[in-house]
């Protein structure tokens, strides 16, 4: 810095006096005592004018392009490095602090620290987009004129074109992405949607109105053409935004903008009023005289207008009348389609799937009446006869496909039900292709949405991960066409974007906190009271307030337990977890076995929470070690998983525990190949996903030195701990594996 002011001699930049080092050869530096505070400060405590704002922002360009000149880039152009004193009562700014400054031709001395790779330096709020990038070797003048552009726009509007807040909230490459991407508003815009405008008007002695309308225009030109984040679209050097300044005062035409005729006679009138005055009565008097030669052909011309607008109005009305009847017919025609299709599937449900169990039913049923028939069967029954059935109708098919599809979801029979929504979601995308179709919103679009949903909820369940990611696009897409810029379509974007981040193996606790609180916006006052405990109860154990979750699901399980039921089942299980993540495993074990009976004895051995009650069971053996117990529980939910999902992680996890169930019966070679392909697993998800696989590996590496310490092999125990020294110190990861939504 004291090389950088060394060189600089310009009065609205602070001096150096003199400088050398200290006796004990500490450098040092004395420089000229500038007893000011912040140009925005000076300016608002004075509540000087936006005109009085702009002629002491003049001079502080000059310092920069002063600065420029002599080769030297500030690089931290903000309101506390721009202090204002008063030299006899005169404001004078003073640009100080060239710390991080950047020779542009030179070095500044022989062991200059140029900016290395990788490095951002800066004030977030006043960077320019090419100072946000990890490598910004590339910096000239012009980074100090987007800076400029930032503190004038400050002045101007008493805020930064980047709030604050939502910097303050950001991660730091979030921060540097928004400097680098997001557009800054108009100043006249920003003013006008905030409400601290009365407050910045009486700061600048003026109305807020007033104040509005003054930002229109010039001001937003000139402020949004120094901060284009294209550089070489911004003004070229301070000196050019100094004199775009100075235009404005003169009024004359700024650069900022390519100005129109209009624009460019406006200024010319206000430079030259006198002269305009002039002219304009001349023009006026020339004007009276023709009006009285004129008046006879006005008034013509007047009646003439009158007719035509009455037959216009007349017109108008006769199309008004003509698209109310086409809007009514087509209303009338979809209430039609609609009904013929709420009347088939009826027809179909009654007809194919309740008729098989009522002994009383003599329609044509190829299958005899019994009233003890499962659900199962009958939907198994009646699936055959949809195609045959409904050919030529494919509206009318998807909807049955999509209604059998939500029955077999139901009984948590996932296999089934995908078959069959996948068919109808064939079915939509068919129709929605066709040009000709009538109220293809209503009809087609809408469910091939809810179709699409429903799928990518169902796709993780079956371990097809990457079918769910593929669908995700086309769902994107038909809620962009049939929702737009809507509340519900973003609450639909943001629920898939979110179930994206989940799917990518990225922070799934923000993912499933976003959701539950995009659930409560979509639902609102139809939220219930189970539901909204169950939420509560899923936000605290995000917030690893196991206690106040446990209190919120005993008071959601206890009324119900008598009653019983799925719901009350899968609530036990989520309990069971809050217990074992307290430490409380004789209760986690209780209510894990509870939650596992019920689930076979109301939802089947195929429902997915089954098996993440034998993987909940097997990790509170595991940790109260009971071996025997945890290995057949470890052993159900690993066959479970490799069933169901074969490709998910969980898999690994399972292995891995099998083989602590069994090290932990002493029965260490049983338990070697299962921690081998468990620590495998890992690796290759290390390698695709690295979140996903590093999460678990130590946990894996450990029970390994575990076992061959056991078994007396030194050899591998010093392998196996210099691969964990690759991984942090850790716990076991203790999230629960994936459930059915």
């Amino acid at each position: 810095e004291r090389q950088a002011l060394a060189m600089m001699d310009h009065p609205n930049i602070a001096k150096v006096l003199d400088a050398g080092t200290t006796e004990g050869g500490r450098p040092f530096f004395v420089m000229e005592l500038v007893k000011g505070v912040p140009i925005t400060q000076f300016c608002d405590d004075r509540k000087l004018t936006t005109r009085q704002r702009l002629e002491l922002f003049v001079p502080v360009c000059q310092a920069i392009q002063h600065a420029h000149q002599k080769g030297v880039i500030h690089r931290d152009i903000k309101p506390s490095n721009v202090l204002v004193a008063l030299y006899d009562d005169r404001p004078v700014p003073k640009v100080i602090d060239f710390g991080v400054a950047k020779a542009t031709g030179q070095s500044l001395t022989d062991g200059t620290l140029m900016t290395g790779f990788g490095a951002v330096v800066g004030t977030p709020e006043y960077m320019s987009p090419e100072q946000a990038s990890l490598n910004n070797l590339d910096i000239d003048t012009r980074s100090d004129v987007y800076s400029l552009g930032v503190l004038l726009y400050e002045l101007l509007t008493g805020t930064t074109p980047v709030d604050r807040k939502s910097l303050g909230k950001a991660a730091l490459l979030e921060v540097l992405r928004i400097v680098r991407e997001v557009e800054a508003p108009k100043p006249s815009t920003k003013l006008s949607s905030s409400d601290a405008l009365p407050n910045v008007a009486a700061n600048r002695g003026t109305e807020p109105a007033k104040l509005s309308r003054l930002m229109k225009g010039e001001l937003d030109w000139l402020v949004l053409k120094a901060l284009e984040k294209d550089r070489d679209r911004r003004y070229d050097s301070a000196n050019g935004l100094a004199a775009d300044v100075r235009r404005y005062l003169a009024d004359e035409v700024v650069e900022a903008r390519p100005p129109s005729t209009a624009y460019r006679v406006k200024k010319f009138v206000k430079r030259h009023k006198g002269q305009v005055v002039a002219a304009s009565l001349v023009f006026f008097a020339l004007l009276a005289g023709i009006a009285g030669t004129s008046w006879g052909l006005v008034e013509a011309k007047r009646q003439e207008r009158q007719a035509l607008a009455a037959r216009q109005a007349e017109a108008e009305r006769a199309e008004g009348e003509r698209r109310a009847k086409q809007k009514a017919e087509a209303e009338a025609g979809k209430a039609r389609k609609q009904a013929e299709i709420a009347e088939a599937v009826k027809n179909f449900l009654e007809r194919d799937l309740i008729a098989q169990a009522n002994p009383l039913d003599f329609g044509e049923n190829d299958h005899t009446p019994d009233p003890e028939l499962k659900l199962k069967t009958a939907l198994d029954r009646a699936v055959p006869l949809i195609a045959k059935r409904f050919e030529g109708t494919p509206l009318v098919e998807a909807s049955i496909r999509r209604a059998i599809g939500k029955a077999y979801l139901g009984r948590g029979l996932l296999a089934p039900a995908q078959v069959q929504l996948e068919k109808a979601c064939e079915l939509y995308r068919v129709e929605l292709m066709r040009a000709d179709l009538a109220d293809v919103e209503v009809l087609v679009r809408g469910p091939y949405i809810e179709v699409m949903l429903e799928l990518i909820n169902i796709y993780p369940s079956l371990g097809q991960r990457q079918k769910a990611l593929a669908t995700i696009p086309t769902l994107e897409e038909q809620v962009r066409l049939s929702l737009g810029d809507s509340p519900e379509g973003k609450s639909v974007l943001e629920s898939t974007a979110s179930i994206r981040e989940v799917l990518e193996g990225k922070d799934p606790a923000k993912a499933i906190k976003k959701s539950q609180e995009l659930l409560r916006e979509m639902l609102g006052e139809t939220f219930s009271e189970p539901m909204e405990t169950f939420t509560a109860a899923m936000k605290l154990m995000g917030q690893g307030k196991y206690p106040e979750a446990e209190v919120a699901l005993t008071r959601l399980i206890e009324p119900r337990r008598a009653k019983g039921g799925a719901e009350v089942m899968l609530w036990t299980s989520l309990l069971g977890e809050v217990y074992r993540r307290q430490g409380k495993y004789a209760e986690a074990r209780a209510s894990f076995e509870t939650s596992r009976d019920g689930i076979r004895k109301t939802l089947g051995e195929d429902h997915p929470s089954l098996g993440g009650c034998h993987y909940g069971l097997a990790l509170t053996l595991l940790a109260e070690k009971k071996y025997e117990p945890a290995e057949t529980e470890s052993r159900a939910a690993l066959a479970f998983y490799e069933r169901r999902m074969p490709d998910d992680l969980i898999r690994f996890e399972l292995k891995g525990m099998l083989g602590a169930a069994l090290m932990g019966q002493k029965k260490y070679a049983a338990a070697e190949p299962l921690l081998l392909a468990g620590y495998n697993g890992f690796k290759k998800e290390e390698q695709a996903i690295p979140a996903r696989g590093t999460a678990h590996l130590p946990v894996t590496i450990d029970r390994l030195i575990e076992l061959y310490t056991a078994t007396n092999k030194p050899d591998e125990v010093t392998k196996w701990r210099a691969e964990r020294a690759k991984y942090p110190p850790t716990s076991r990861p203790v999230a629960p594996p994936p459930r059915e939504k």
